[in-house]
């Protein structure tokens, strides 16, 4: 006869999150949320830490400058977290501070021009985390078409950007990876 063989893979807490706003860190029954406080839109500047369960950090707000940062995504078995600027900074955090491992902290992305969405435009315009393979895709534009950018965690460089294919140059306002299909 013929045997069936099921496959799971353990899925990295994080790794199936949109591009949304806020990320979670997960680190045993410790969950820190990383909170941008800028938008699309607005020029308020800064990421809110804090926990939401456990007590394993002290609640603060990690200053950037004149970037509105305007999404998080964290990698569970690292503790890095990347948060975008509304321009093309991207910065990596470890724990309530910029990662001291990352030489120059923030990054700059390949961004160029900007994409509109509903709530505003950027050049850069979200971050998605792929724990599994270590990488986290930049929503960004490409000379003002929607397109995409991995970052490469494990040596803090940026793969070539690329267009969307879709034919009216758009992408989503919160895109995701499948770290299962990689």
């Amino acid at each position: 006869g013929q045997e069936t063989v099921t496959v799971t893979a353990a899925v990295p807490s994080g790794s199936c999150e949109g591009t949304g706003s806020i990320s979670y860190l997960v680190s045993g029954s410790n969950v820190i949320a990383y909170v941008p406080k800028g938008t699309w839109n607005s020029a308020q500047t800064g990421i809110d830490v804090v926990n939401v369960e456990g007590s394993s950090i002290t609640n603060t707000q990690i200053p950037t400058g004149s970037d509105s940062i305007n999404s998080c995504a964290s990698n569970s078995v690292t503790g890095q977290t990347v948060c975008t600027a509304d321009n093309s900074d991207v910065y990596v955090l470890k724990g309530t501070a910029l990662d001291p491992s990352v030489t120059t902290n923030p990054l700059t992305d390949g961004g160029t021009g900007t994409i509109g969405f509903s709530g505003g435009s950027a050049t850069t315009t979200g971050v998605a985390m792929d724990a599994v393979d270590n990488k986290a895709l930049l929503g960004i534009s490409v000379g003002g078409t929607g397109g995409f950018q991995f970052l490469d965690l494990s040596t803090d460089t940026f793969e070539a950007p690329f267009a969307t294919k879709n034919p009216g140059g758009e992408i989503s306002e919160d895109p995701f990876i499948d770290p299962v299909h990689h």
